[in-house]
């Protein structure tokens, strides 16, 4: 629009020049009337046909199907897991299981009684004495021992120094101590058992003291495992 504004203006500046620059009439003898002062006739513009703005549809918003969340159900309450201390340990005492007392396959067997127990006990005591003095008296004056005699004496560990079922914990370990010391001084007296199983000899007067030592260390215990004995109910 402003640019037609200007194409007219500029017309019109040409129009008025044109008008302005013509040369003057001729005179004539005769008086002519006054010609018409020219004038700038200004016409009008040109409508021109301006295209109205259309009207431009405006998108509308097309229904958007919003979705309504349904009830969910609010989450149930979850059971949290607490720790819960746990005891102490409990100490337990497992009694570890008690050695086998030995006894030879001659052995008499007896049930257990505290009495009879402390009189095999002080059986032990008094047949070694009685032993190991007889073969000092070898030792220190000489002569011959007898076998009848040894066998007597050995057959009263093997056999006759009783054994015991079914013994309660409380008398065990004496009475396990008593089986050990018999089994022990049985074995002390070996080299006095070959003589006589061969039908008599001799043995050295070192292996009779070896044996005296050894018969007067199981006297010794024997009368300790009497004192402990002696306060078994």
């Amino acid at each position: 629009m402003r640019q037609l504004l200007v194409h007219i203006l500029i017309a019109f500046s040409l129009v008025f020049s044109a008008c302005t620059m013509q040369a003057p009439a001729m005179q004539s003898a005769s008086p002519t009337p006054e010609a018409p002062t020219a004038t700038a006739t200004i016409e009008p513009p040109t409508a021109t046909l301006t295209p109205a703005p259309t009207d431009t549809p405006t998108e509308q918003p097309t229904s958007t199907a919003t979705l309504i969340p349904s009830d969910t159900p609010s989450p149930t309450a979850t059971a949290t897991a607490t720790r819960t201390p746990l005891p102490p340990p409990t100490l337990t005492f497992t009694p570890s299981p008690r050695p086998e007392a030995p006894v030879f396959p001659q052995t008499i067997m007896h049930p257990y009684d505290s009495n009879d127990f402390r009189k095999e006990l002080a059986e032990l005591v008094s047949f070694n004495q009685k032993f190991v003095a007889s073969l000092q008296d070898l030792v220190n004056n000489g002569g011959t021992g007898s076998c009848n005699n040894f066998y007597s004496y050995r057959n009263e560990l093997i056999v006759s120094q009783a054994g015991y079922n079914d013994v309660p914990d409380v008398a065990y370990n004496a009475y396990y101590q008593y089986r050990v010391l018999v089994h022990e001084a049985v074995g002390l007296v070996g080299p006095i058992t070959a003589v006589c199983d061969a039908g008599g000899g001799t043995i050295t007067i070192e292996q009779d003291l070896a044996i005296i030592a050894g018969l007067t260390s199981v006297i010794g215990r024997a009368q300790l495992v009497q004192a402990e004995a002696a306060a078994l109910p």
